[in-house]
């Protein structure tokens, strides 16, 4: 890092693991010693896999699994490839170097928080909006509500923030305090926004013409 090509200056890699001189099968039968991302690689994943065996309700939850990989990381700091944020990730060792134990720890702690959004003014529950969990870790998950406006996610231990918006409502904030083997409900009523009429003439060179015209999101 910090990865460009896209314009978000992001830090890369987001966790470092052993990856020189390590053991590993070698080719055709026998072990030898390798160097680079291939062997650092199935560190990382191996740890993905204890979780998974440790706490079965993390299966699936791939961005609650890299939450905690990262938030439970042993922080080293560099400056060699720029600084990035101070104390939580850099260019060169990301956020640090993947700890199991701690991991393990950490998705043993694992608990849940969801709710209902629904309608400030009608109560009516609302469906296919947009619910955001952020927090430790670089956390950023994002889920759509059911039919019955209903949300949830699981993640470790800690505080968080929701954030949640739907079409044709204000976008609202709320915290979240997850805890260990526990259920937290967090129901937030979402205010309608002010409708506004939008109109227009599709055209070409001046001349009107048929078109079908269609808004992002409806």
């Amino acid at each position: 890092g910090p990865v460009n090509v896209d314009g978000s200056n992001r830090p890369k890699p987001d966790l470092t693991a052993p990856g020189v001189s390590v053991q590993s099968a070698g080719l055709g039968g026998g072990y030898t010693s390798g160097d680079g991302t291939s062997m650092a690689s199935p560190h990382v994943a191996g740890v993905a896999a204890l979780l998974w065996a440790a706490a079965p309700a993390l299966r699936g939850q791939v961005a609650a699994t890299e939450a905690i990989l990262r938030q439970t990381a042993i922080y080293h700091d560099a400056t060699t490839c720029g600084v990035t944020i101070p104390n939580r990730a850099n260019n060169t060792w990301g956020w640090g170097e993947v700890d199991a134990f701690a991991a393990i720890q950490a998705a043993l702690t694992l608990g849940e928080v969801r709710g209902t959004l629904r309608d400030a003014m009608t109560s009516q529950p609302l469906s296919g909006a947009r619910v955001t969990l952020s927090g430790p870790g670089g956390l950023n998950e994002t889920v759509a509500t059911d039919s019955s406006g209903q949300y949830t996610f699981k993640a470790a231990a800690g505080a968080y923030t929701l954030s949640l918006t739907a079409l044709g409502y204000q976008a609202a904030t709320a915290p979240a305090t997850i805890t260990a083997g526990a259920t937290t409900t967090q129901d937030v009523p979402l205010t309608p926004a002010v409708a506004q009429a939008v109109g227009g003439v599709v055209s070409d060179s001046g001349r009107p013409v048929r078109a079908t015209v269609r808004v992002a999101g409806i």
